[in-house]
């Protein structure tokens, strides 16, 4: 089977992306993070623990899902943009959120790609329809609000992912994984800063409000991590300890 084919088969939002995006848009290479996949098959090839691959193949169905839903914020809103701002700001914005959707097109292509190598999931266990759900039910039509949210998604995402790089387990058998795992919060905080300058430039929300926005995206993530709370903890990561740091807006501990 194509490593095409294997990735859409894959995929959580299931949409085409050449029809999505706009004529000028160039997807990533599908061997744009083949140095860094392709030591990662050796080592899920390498695994011995079925139920752990199972585990895993849960972990990134569930960060795939935020990698594609970032793509089509970010790649909506720089053909949005080209109307509704002036000539100036709207360049500047388009080219940060054009920079920002192919970022997040390859982040789900490798974990795609990822996933083709990993177990089938049961649907009563994948977290896809849930987060897929979630993702949309986060969506606000004020672009301020709409984008503070996506900068707390984007948190709590890397919040995630760190503690997924922390586990001894992943540590002991997929230190490759860690290589691909640290490249993509490293270039999530950078767009977590892009979203909260575009809502500054926008005029700004209160800290009551940001508070309030965080309050929203954190109960909705709260609901997937009870979901794959198992799995996670199968593989040695601290649900707590991501529980905690979630409900902590001060926890931007990748230094945004």
């Amino acid at each position: 089977m194509s490593e095409v084919i294997q990735q859409t088969k894959t995929r959580c939002f299931g949409f085409n992306y050449e029809k999505f995006a706009d004529s000028d848009y160039q997807r990533p290479m599908p061997g744009q993070y083949e140095s860094l996949i392709q030591p990662i098959f050796k080592e899920i090839n390498s695994a011995k623990e079925t139920s752990n691959l199972e585990s895993m193949s849960i972990a990134m169905r569930m960060l795939l899902c935020a990698e594609e839903s970032a793509f089509c914020i970010f790649m909506a809103e720089s053909i949005h943009a080209k109307d509704s701002l002036p000539p100036k700001l709207a360049f500047e914005l388009i080219r940060q959120f054009r920079r920002i959707s192919w970022e997040e097109d390859r982040h789900a292509i490798a974990l795609g790609s990822l996933i083709s190598k990993l177990p089938i999931i049961d649907d009563s266990q994948n977290p896809t329809r849930m987060a897929r759900k979630i993702f949309l039910k986060i969506q606000h039509r004020d672009p301020k609000i709409h984008f503070q949210r996506i900068a707390e998604l984007d948190r709590t995402a890397c919040i995630i992912i760190n503690s997924i790089i922390k586990s001894e387990y992943i540590k002991k058998n997929f230190p490759e994984m860690k290589k691909l795992l640290r490249l993509i919060t490293t270039e999530e905080a950078s767009h977590i800063r892009t979203s909260k300058l575009y809502v500054e430039k926008l005029g700004g929300l209160s800290e009551e409000i940001c508070e309030r926005e965080s309050i929203v995206v954190v109960t909705e993530l709260t609901k997937i991590m009870k979901f794959v709370e198992f799995s996670f903890e199968s593989l040695g990561i601290d649900t707590g300890e991501i529980q905690k740091n979630l409900n902590r807006r001060s926890a931007f501990i990748y230094g945004v």
